[in-house]
């Protein structure tokens, strides 16, 4: 039924098969066909098995990303004249204030514990329109600095931390976390890439839970987000 909406013409539906018609007279001649004992059939017909149900595969959007990075910026409003070529924006559009950048804030959010990374909020703010830099250069060049501090991070892999409890734990599953489909023996034999391996979080060490080896490589991101 989605796809009637690309129409922007009004539709007549028929709420017993739900087909829809663009003209009356067609819709009335449905009807006659539609409201017979022996037309059980619908317009709209469900996907028949193994189609009948939705999966998730992009398995790296299971996984947290380990830092998010908020941005903030504050501008002062300055009028613009009507004889400024700013003014006139389009056709229909006039622009009345120009947004002056004069701060910016910067918080870096982590899934990490503290004890192992900590940025406190920062901000930068320029004292005058004319100051060079400029605001938005001087950003910039922090936003690499912090950059380069998070890679660092991100790319110091932490070797797994494996206790005889996680060995019980990965014993006894027989389903793979990220993908919920079960282990098969038999298909890791021919193709290793779904062997049941252990995944653990690059950042901590912590076992995450047992999966396939394809699941795996799938699910570690290196990957800061930006707001």
């Amino acid at each position: 039924m989605a796809d009637g909406k690309r129409c922007r013409k009004k539709r007549i539906w028929c709420k017993r098969c739900l087909g829809s018609f663009l003209l009356p007279l067609r819709y009335e001649r449905h009807l006659k066909f539609c409201r017979r004992p022996d037309h059980v059939d619908t317009v709209w017909t469900m996907p028949e098995e193994p189609y009948n149900f939705v999966t998730f595969r992009n398995k790296r959007h299971q996984a947290r990303v380990p830092f998010v990075i908020y941005i903030d910026f504050e501008s002062v409003l300055k009028p613009v004249a009507e004889n400024d070529e700013l003014h006139r924006a389009g056709r229909h559009t006039v622009r009345e204030q120009e947004h002056i950048p004069c701060a910016v804030g910067i918080k870096v959010v982590s899934t990490l514990p503290k004890n192992k990374f900590n940025m406190p909020y920062e901000w930068i703010s320029q004292e005058g329109e004319d100051e060079q830099p400029s605001l938005a250069t001087k950003f910039l060049v922090r936003l690499l600095e912090i950059e380069q501090q998070l890679l660092e991070v991100l790319f110091d892999d932490q070797n797994l931390i494996w206790t005889p409890e996680n060995q019980r734990t990965f014993d006894s599953e027989t389903r793979c976390y990220l993908c919920k489909r079960d282990f098969d023996d038999a298909l890791a034999v021919r193709d290793q890439i779904w062997q049941k391996v252990r995944d653990h979080d690059h950042m901590t060490g912590l076992y995450r839970g047992a999966a396939h080896g394809i699941c795996n490589l799938q699910v570690r991101i290196k990957l800061i987000l930006l707001f």
